[in-house]
């Protein structure tokens, strides 16, 4: 039964007191008392749950009572409540706070607020009794296990005492564990081991075989032995399987060999011993492995005490090998963190020569362009070269973008049909002008389609495909003068399309076949600064691969030239195709366009940009309507059925451009329209179907892809 002791020199307090508790609390006992000092006296026979404390008193106030009791053994742990109905103020509650009080309560009572502190203290103390018999339980616990330990310790010492000398044992455990910090790897460490314990026992023939638990098999990294050359072997039914499997010593002399193998527990691994003591290793309290000795010729080599004398040293065998282990590990994640801090400082200083070397460029010959004293020639060839530049800093952008959204997850696959046939001609004919660009007149690009069918129409995500083989065709430009470069794909096997890029090249070194797929590694050449690039696009194409569920691999050879080999999974077009597809990507230039007597409405918030459509589209002789806003874009609403198309940029100040495009199709749905954005993420395109568009074209805009998408729906 619950008790609660009230302390009041006020006996009318005290009934009322008990008759609320009764109210509340039928089940609790009250017990009274009229001074401090009775109420100590109480507190410590009965061993109330709570406490109800006055704190004005004749005698023995009830701050004098409350230090007491919480100074007492017995009563310290009892939750106190102090109550008057003048000490009030702040001082007196924090001073009854200090010397123990648990709670504080103001006369007249509120008995809602009475009931609530007295759950609260109940609450308190049966946690508090609950955490003291726990400890009890455990100190209780601790100290029979350390009883218990300290018993067997001695015991085990006092034997090792009398086998051996225990100097020579807490040398050897001090030289073991100092060979940690004093020997290169696992390997010399465990034959320093081998070599100390060789003061205690017999190690002539000795070996540490490590368990692998997935695999059921025993290694061993050093083996020092007379007759035996094993490095691994089975655990089941062999004689170190026995000491690990069961976690405990194993003793075998002729006699007991004799019983274990008419067992069939155990199957001869190797030549057999004379006489074999095997002893478990632990790390963590798992079994890990085993120390092994054993002699070929004295049956009696080895005793149950030396067997106890290994037990002994065991511990600090299995703690050496962890700290070996574990120490090696760090070299690694430090030599790895200072490899990845090296390779990310160099990724930087050649970014920033990627940058800045076309920059220098677009800005210097910018700068140049508006000298009137340039000759149409020179104007038209800086304005060549400020293209041409341009292309670059937006492929190294498009490189550090699409390795973002790789490495944040971001990357989306787009599952499209994808004719392979039209991929090919697409690639040939950019790639064409390139090195034409580049001026590499003695190398030939050939496409190559080695499947027997008319065409090969697949699912599959098309500007993967496209990323990866124009990376791959990218290197292979740029690390070959003259020669050859091929590139297709070859009919599907096993449910996987196979494509490739070979090149006559300078080739690559057998040691960077596998390091060059890493972030910004490039292939150890003789002049980096010729190549340039910022060593991300073949990280970039095992990354879009492994969206795919693909894979990529290539075989080199120095001076020769490389082949760049990759797959994904091949899943067929069905036989229903898809109508009205305009392809995107065309390359095409468009000559001049008479467009007299189309609409086109313009949806673009940065001046800039929509100056550059103007000056393209109005040489067309097209009417072109501007609209820098949603707000200005829903004004010729009521005029859409005028326009023949529309160009609408996706990212505008007070709305969504898809979002648009949807109200735009409600009202007229057979008006083109045309998404541009700056994101040019592969999901903006599907993101642009379903919100209608008929097409969808990336900023940078390029004059010649815009003509082209632009006579589609203009022309046909």
């Amino acid at each position: 039964m619950k008790k609660i002791l009230a302390i009041d020199d006020q006996h009318d307090n005290l009934t009322t007191i008990k008759a609320v508790i009764k109210s509340y609390f039928p089940e609790f006992s009250v017990l009274t008392a009229l001074s401090g000092a009775e109420g100590i006296k109480v507190a410590c026979a009965e061993q109330p749950d709570a406490i109800l404390l006055d704190i004005l008193m004749p005698g023995m106030d009830g701050f004098e009572v409350c230090r007491i009791l919480k100074q007492n053994e017995l009563t310290r742990h009892i939750p106190v409540i102090m109550v008057t109905a003048i000490h009030t103020d702040s001082e007196s509650r924090i001073r009854g706070l200090e010397l123990g009080a648990d709670a504080f309560l103001s006369k007249p009572y509120d008995l809602p607020e009475l009931v609530a502190v007295i759950n609260v203290m109940l609450r308190i103390r049966a946690s508090e009794d609950k955490l003291r018999s726990e400890k009890a339980n455990i100190e209780q616990l601790i100290q029979a296990r350390t009883a218990e330990l300290i018993q067997a310790n001695r015991k085990l010492e006092h034997e090792i005492t009398e086998r051996k000398n225990a100097e020579k044992i807490q040398q050897v455990l001090y030289n073991v564990s100092n060979a940690v910090s004093n020997t290169r790897d696992e390997e010399e460490l465990i034959r320093i081991i081998g070599k100390e314990l060789g003061v205690l026992v017999d190690t002539t023939n000795f070996y540490i075989a490590f368990y692998d638990e997935a695999t059921g098999m025993f290694s061993s990294p050093y083996l020092q032995d007379e007759k035996d050359d094993l490095t691994s072997w089975p655990a089941a039914k062999s004689m170190t399987g026995l000491v690990v499997l069961q976690d405990k010593s194993v003793l075998i002399t002729p006699t007991e060999r004799k019983e274990v193998l008419g067992s069939g527990a155990v199957e001869i691994i190797g030549v057999p011993a004379a006489c074999w003591l095997g002893v478990p290793l632990h790390i963590d309290g798992r079994v890990f492995g085993a120390f092994v000795v054993q002699s070929y010729d004295n049956p009696h080599a080895y005793s149950e005490e030396d067997m106890e004398i290994l037990e002994f040293v065991s511990e600090q065998v299995g703690l050496s090998i962890q700290r070996k282990r574990i120490e090696q590990d760090l070299i690694a994640a430090k030599e790895k963190a200072q490899e990845s801090d090296r390779l990310k400082s160099s990724f930087l200083a050649n970014m920033s020569h990627e940058i800045r070397t076309p920059m220098n460029a677009i800005v210097g010959f910018a700068s140049m362009i508006s000298d009137p004293d340039l000759s149409e020639e020179e104007r038209n060839k800086f304005s060549a070269i400020i293209q041409s530049r341009s292309n670059d800093l937006m492929h190294i952008i498009s490189d550090l973008l699409e390795i973002s959204r790789i490495e944040s997850g971001n990357a989306t696959v787009i599952r499209q049909t994808v004719s392979m046939n039209v991929v090919i001609d697409e690639l040939e004919s950019v790639f064409s002008e390139r090195i034409v660009r580049n001026k590499k007149t003695n190398l030939t690009l050939l496409p190559e389609r080695n499947f027997t069918g008319k065409n090969l129409d697949i699912i599959t995500d098309g500007y993967i495909l496209k990323q990866v083989f124009s990376n791959l065709i990218d290197n292979a430009i740029k690390f070959t003068d003259s020669g050859m470069i091929r590139f297709g794909y070859h009919a599907p096997e096993d449910g996987k399309v196979t494509c490739y890029v070979s090149d006559t090249g300078i080739g690559i070194s057998q040691e960077n076949l596998t390091l060059i797929f890493e972030y910004f590694r490039q292939a150890d050449t003789h002049d980096k600064h010729k190549y340039g690039g910022t060593g991300l696009g073949l990280a970039i194409c095992k990354g879009l691969l492994d969206l795919l569920g693909g894979e990529i691999w290539l075989e080199s050879e120095p001076g020769k030239g490389s082949t760049f080999f990759f797959s994904f999974p091949f899943e067929a077009e069905p036989d229903s195709k898809l109508p009205g597809k305009i392809s995107l990507g065309s390359n095409k230039k468009t000559g001049l366009h008479n467009w007299s007597g189309k609409k086109i409405l313009l949806v673009e918030d940065e001046e800039t940009n929509m100056q550059f459509l103007n000056i393209i589209l109005k040489r067309t002789g097209a009417s072109l309507v501007s609209a820098y806003s949603a707000r200005e874009l829903r004004k010729s609403f009521a005029q859409l059925e005028t326009f023949d198309l529309v160009l609408l940029d996706i990212r505008l100040p007070d709305a969504s451009g898809w979002d648009l495009a949807k109200e735009i199709k409600a009202l007229q749905p057979s008006l083109p329209v045309i998404a541009q954005t700056a994101y040019a993420m592969s999901t903006d395109k599907q993101k642009s179907e379903e919100a209608g568009c008929d097409g969808y074209i990336s900023k940078p805009i390029s004059k010649d892809k815009l003509m082209a998408l632009l006579t589609g729906y203009l022309e046909n």
